[in-house]
């Protein structure tokens, strides 16, 4: 007997079954064969692909780490760089949490460059220590 293509009713049910929905309400998006925990991050990762292909910007990383003190690891959505041998760093956010909150007090503090934290309607620029 032939191999049916049908679907069992378990495995219907599992496919129609609601995905439950993120705790912020973000949907994680693909881009360029890497996903991004939003739509707004991964818009944001096109945009800086073509500041690259531009030529505007030498390179941008995707989820960089930063040791803020002794007992904080900061991992930002981008790393920047610029053609003067700096750079910046960037968080996309719907809006802030208070462990966002948090972080920007030790960016101030530990941060080696400027953070952007970028919103849908403005971006707001925390500079690091001098």
């Amino acid at each position: 007997m032939p191999a049916s293509n049908q679907t069992s009713a378990k495995e219907y049910l599992e496919l129609v079954k609601p995905k439950k929905t993120s705790k912020y309400r973000n949907v994680w998006t693909p881009y360029n064969g890497r996903n991004y925990q939003s739509k707004d991050e991964a818009h944001r990762a096109a945009e800086l692909d073509i500041l690259l292909k531009a030529g505007e910007i030498p390179y941008w990383k995707p989820q960089v780490k930063y040791q803020l003190g002794e007992d904080c690891v900061y991992r930002v959505d981008f790393e920047v760089g610029h053609y003067d041998g700096s750079k910046h760093v960037e968080d996309v956010k719907g809006y802030l949490k208070p462990e966002d909150k948090r972080h920007i007090r030790l960016w101030k503090k530990y941060g080696i460059c400027p953070l952007h934290i970028r919103f849908k309607d403005r971006t707001e620029i925390v500079e690091g220590k001098s």
